[in-house]
């Protein structure tokens, strides 16, 4: 912008000079954010959204992070659901009820979850049963089988 040397500025430059600093203020606050860990769109469109960023400036900055790679829903959907295979013992119900909390359609998360292994899956199950008979060893084998019920067939969806 050429301010080094004083010069009188219009309006419509002081305008886009704010503008501009603003974007840039708000652009380096999401980086911030997202390099902490991996951030899906919705959730970077959230932390936009707290930091009172108009929409036309998330907009922007939302294209900018897509286009220089810092947000990727595939690969964020991919790791996550990767995380939680080694991590947690969730099944495919509560993975994919975590994932549309942050923004993903139930078609995609499918469409992955469907390409991991049954033995896999089956494999979950023997640990959910094992975990779940080991914490109520002194309960009726209704509330059991109840529990056990909630926890592999009905969805948190």
């Amino acid at each position: 912008y050429n301010l080094l040397k004083p010069r009188e500025l219009t309006k419509e430059e002081y305008d886009e000079i704010i503008s501009y600093a603003s974007f840039e203020d708000i652009y380096i606050k999401v980086l911030k954010y997202i390099t902490f860990k991996m951030r899906s769109e919705k959730e970077v469109k959230e932390k936009l959204a707290s930091l009172n960023a108009s929409k036309d400036i998330s907009d922007k900055i939302i294209v900018r992070l897509l286009k220089e790679g810092y947000i990727n829903n595939k690969k964020y959907m991919e790791c996550f659901i990767k995380d939680n295979m080694k991590l947690t013992l969730y099944g495919p119900h509560k993975i994919a009820s975590n994932l549309c909390k942050k923004g993903f359609s139930l078609n995609d998360i499918y469409k992955y979850l469907d390409n991991i292994p049954y033995e896999q899956w089956k494999s979950r199950v023997n640990k959910i049963v094992e975990k779940s008979l080991k914490s109520a060893k002194n309960g009726s084998k209704r509330a059991i089988l109840g529990k056990l019920r909630n926890e592999l067939i009905y969805p948190s969806i």
